[in-house]
């Protein structure tokens, strides 16, 4: 069981590496050439995701379908908010 958890723990923080050396800005010509067909959902209390991050992309793309959630969901929200963004999604 104990090499299992380390794989998830490895597993994890290559995760993080990767994206933490990859992604650096926001590629808006990538965004606005596939807007009709993205949602976007921001928490407002984030702490990966600043407000700021939100209020740009309503002033980059304004008919964009960008949405901010309820501040009790978190960034984890698979882990116990499942059926709230889940309602989130299906009403928009």
């Amino acid at each position: 069981m104990a090499s299992r958890s380390g794989d998830v723990c490895n597993n994890c923080l290559y995760m993080a590496g990767t994206e933490m050396e990859h992604i650096r800005d926001l590629d808006e010509a990538h965004i606005e050439a596939h807007l009709p067909k993205l949602s976007f959902y921001y928490g407002r209390t984030d702490g990966w995701v600043p407000l700021a991050h939100y209020e740009r992309m309503k002033e980059r793309f304004p008919h964009a379908d960008i949405h901010l959630c309820d501040p009790e969901i978190p960034h984890a929200f698979v882990l116990g908010y499942s059926d709230a963004v889940a309602r989130l999604v299906g009403a928009s």
